[in-house]
């Protein structure tokens, strides 16, 4: 039976390197999403109007294959001569400019926390987390001239595949990230304590693998740059989604609760996707042979004509792997994410040094340890109540039985005031004796 192109691409991503299935399956979907681009979307009967671009976000340690396996989904998509593809310095305005003249793009973003926390305080960063909200939705984009509005782009898609690390993640994000429901249009691919694995070599089986599924890309790819598929929901469908979804929707941490309020968007969009990835999914159109002149797309990747629009009834199949797909998220993913989210001080230095600790096979040399308490925290208060409650109850003690401990890393604290918070014995927080007198 033929294999669903989501299959096909996991698996050869699989291949490529391994033993990372949530990277493997995050970059197949974000790079279907591109090539679905601005094609697929639902009917005007289903109650939640929404096209099937969606936002994925690899979240794990550093050197973990995250950059490693989305650059292959992009040789595919280079394969298949898709071509609007957006970097992490794209400011609003040339969002907006572009998708003036692009309706569809992928943006990859190497390093997520641009767009979050204090980079949004940035000038050069102003405004473009809410661009991305106002992208995902497909809401108007505009550009303003004092209070003129001077260019707008409507009736776009845009598809996000983005990397972090759980400790900057946490490190960065603010709570604005998450009331404004910018975080939570994320779709998240954790990998946790991943085992040490490297890209493999890879035999003539899984390169011919490749060019079926960069074929495929381009066939569909071409499809969809010329056709418009409205993806109607049945009330059978539609009960399934809510009734398996909806004991999902609610949370007792409100301040969490914009996680929760997607899944059944997020169904919508997935089985759409699906349905897109099945083998002859363009042949059910009955659609005659076109001549490649016919193509609609310039050079640059623009459409230059009207679409052919279609209605097609979205399959069960497709309705029953998005749901088995969300709630898999739900109940594996996003505790995950919360996790990291919820991260206090100490909680996010233990973090950094246990990365550290898988990613060297050793513990943290201290020299690095204060350098990263002073690079995560910033704040000398926070700095202090973090190497209170963590340092020196975890990675001091485990010093002392090594041979003893440099109390010139602490700066001003002095050891005496080490000694006490490394045995627990004080709940002030670290001062100077000098400042005391």
């Amino acid at each position: 039976m033929p294999r669903n192109l989501i299959t096909k691409v996991q698996q050869y991503l699989d291949a490529k390197f391994p033993k990372r299935d949530a990277y493997s399956l995050g970059v197949t979907l974000a790079s279907i999403s591109a090539i679905a681009g601005n094609s697929l979307k639902t009917h005007k009967s289903v109650p939640i109007q929404t096209k099937s671009n969606i936002y994925v976000l690899l979240c794990g340690p550093s050197n973990s294959g995250k950059s490693a396996i989305a650059n292959y989904g992009m040789e595919l998509l280079d394969g298949a001569q898709y071509k609007n593809i957006l970097t992490d310095d794209t400011t609003p305005e040339a969002l907006t400019s572009f998708f003036m003249q692009h309706p569809y793009a992928l943006i990859k973003m190497d390093e997520f926390t641009k767009a979050i926390g204090s980079y949004t305080k940035k000038t050069y960063m102003a405004g473009f987390r809410e661009s991305l909200i106002k992208a995902y939705d497909g809401t108007e984009l505009v550009q303003l001239r004092s209070t003129r509005v001077v260019a707008q782009a409507k009736n776009y898609s845009l598809t996000a595949l983005c990397d972090t690390q759980p400790f900057v993640i946490a490190q960065e994000v603010g709570e604005a990230d998450v009331s404004s429901g910018f975080l939570p249009r994320f779709n998240w691919f954790h990998v946790v304590n991943p085992e040490r694995v490297q890209p493999q070599n890879v035999g003539n089986d899984v390169l011919r693998e490749k060019d079926e599924i960069i074929k495929t890309y381009s066939e569909l790819y071409k499809f969809a740059l010329k056709h418009e598929i409205e993806f109607k929901f049945s009330n059978d469908n539609l009960y399934q989604i809510h009734s398996r979804l909806s004991p999902y929707q609610t949370t007792e941490n409100q301040h969490f609760a914009p996680f929760y309020e997607r899944t059944t968007l997020f169904a919508y969009k997935y089985a759409m996707l699906y349905d897109f990835s099945q083998p002859h999914f363009i042949e059910h159109f009955n659609i005659e042979e076109e001549k490649d002149d016919d193509t609609p797309w310039a050079s640059d990747g623009s459409i230059t004509h009207n679409r052919t629009a279609h209605e097609v009834d979205i399959t069960s199949a497709g309705v029953s792997w998005a749901i088995e797909f969300v709630q898999d998220m739900l109940k594996n993913s996003l505790p995950i994410t919360l996790k990291y989210l919820k991260l206090n001080d100490s909680d996010k230095i233990i973090d950094a040094i246990e990365n550290y600790k898988h990613e060297k096979n050793a513990p943290m040399p201290e020299s690095l340890l204060y350098r990263s308490v002073v690079h995560t925290l910033r704040d000398s208060r926070r700095i202090e109540n973090a190497i209170k409650l963590a340092m020196m109850q975890d990675y001091i003690q485990q010093n002392r039985v090594q041979g003893g401990i440099n109390y010139s890393l602490f700066g001003e604290f002095t050891p005496k005031k080490v000694e006490e918070y490394a045995s627990n014995k004080s709940s002030e927080p670290i001062v100077n004796e000098e400042d005391e007198e």
